[in-house]
């Protein structure tokens, strides 16, 4: 259920363009579950285990979505989001 703000009219193009940057948000999210469910496999049969150390990624959230938005340029920088694009995806691929 994607949407975008009423008042902008975008050209086919353009929305391709920021559906891609929005996937990016998502990967960043994706990516910091994966690392957690890995870190907890790993971790499983440990009697220590710190949850709260494995979960610390949460509050960055944010901070990396913003950090994203600020490098692409909210998507507009296309060959800094291609460039994204390539790193998350060989992030992904390692989980």
């Amino acid at each position: 259920m994607s949407w975008k703000k009423p008042t902008l009219t975008l050209s086919s193009h353009t929305s391709d363009i920021l559906l891609n940057h929005e996937q990016g948000h998502f990967n960043i999210a994706e990516l910091k579950v994966r690392i957690v469910k890995d870190s907890l496999k790993k971790l499983w049969l440990k009697n220590n285990i710190n949850i709260d150390s494995i979960l610390s990624f949460y509050p960055k959230l944010k901070e990396s979505g913003d950090l994203y938005d600020s490098f692409t340029k909210h998507g507009l920088d296309t060959i800094k989001q291609k460039k994204f694009d390539s790193i998350m995806n060989l992030e992904l691929s390692k989980y």
